[in-house]
């Protein structure tokens, strides 16, 4: 009995580990240089103060304090995967440095496979946000800024202004609307059954 069930557990712990653990698989993230910040259309430094709900995706709300790339006011809306085996994780108070790009109606999206990580507190070069860093968080700013310089912030956020609307037509737009339509299907009509007739 004692065998059957040692024999039992030996099978059930091998199934168990053969099931295979589905990770992000990342490619090896080159060092940073000019042509890999080329890449990105959005690069900062800053604070998360607060996050959206998930949906498959989500926001971070995010603070800039430093803008090395691209056009973004002070405080921006970053998106990212919160659902698939590359998901991130965003916690409010966090400090990050972001490599975005943009993506429809200007929404900046950031994936988890880029250099994009956050600060941890007595950093030493160490593998940060899956990276293995040439750099450490202080050190990738310096470079940043004396790379990239540091970019001055809109005045407004264009990213709140571009927002998707479903607008129903008013009372009188929707009369043209159905009078036309019945016009242009009226005159189908007649121009088929004028030249079907000949």
């Amino acid at each position: 009995m004692q065998l059957r069930t040692n024999y039992f557990l030996a099978i059930s712990i091998g199934l168990f580990c053969s099931i295979k653990i589905i990770a992000c698989d990342c490619p090896t993230v080159p060092k940073l240089n000019e042509a890999y910040i080329k890449d990105y259309q959005l690069i900062f430094r800053g604070s998360v103060k607060s996050l959206g709900e998930c949906n498959e995706i989500n926001k971070a709300h995010f603070f800039i304090q430093e803008l090395y790339k691209g056009d973004s006011p002070k405080e921006i809306d970053v998106f990212f995967d919160c659902t698939s085996d590359c998901k991130m994780f965003f916690y409010p108070g966090e400090t990050w440095i972001i490599y975005a790009n943009f993506i429809q109606l200007g929404k900046p999206k950031v994936k988890n496979c880029s250099r994009s990580r956050k600060l941890i507190d007595n950093e030493i070069k160490l593998s940060t946000n899956y990276i293995a860093s040439d750099f450490n968080f202080n050190e990738e700013c310096e470079w940043l800024r004396k790379n990239s310089g540091l970019q001055p912030f809109l005045e407004e956020n264009k990213n709140s202004t571009l927002t998707h609307r479903n607008q129903l037509p008013n009372r009188n737009s929707q009369l043209i609307l159905i009078a036309s339509s019945l016009g242009g299907l009226l005159l189908v009509y007649f121009l088929m059954n004028k030249f079907l007739k000949k």
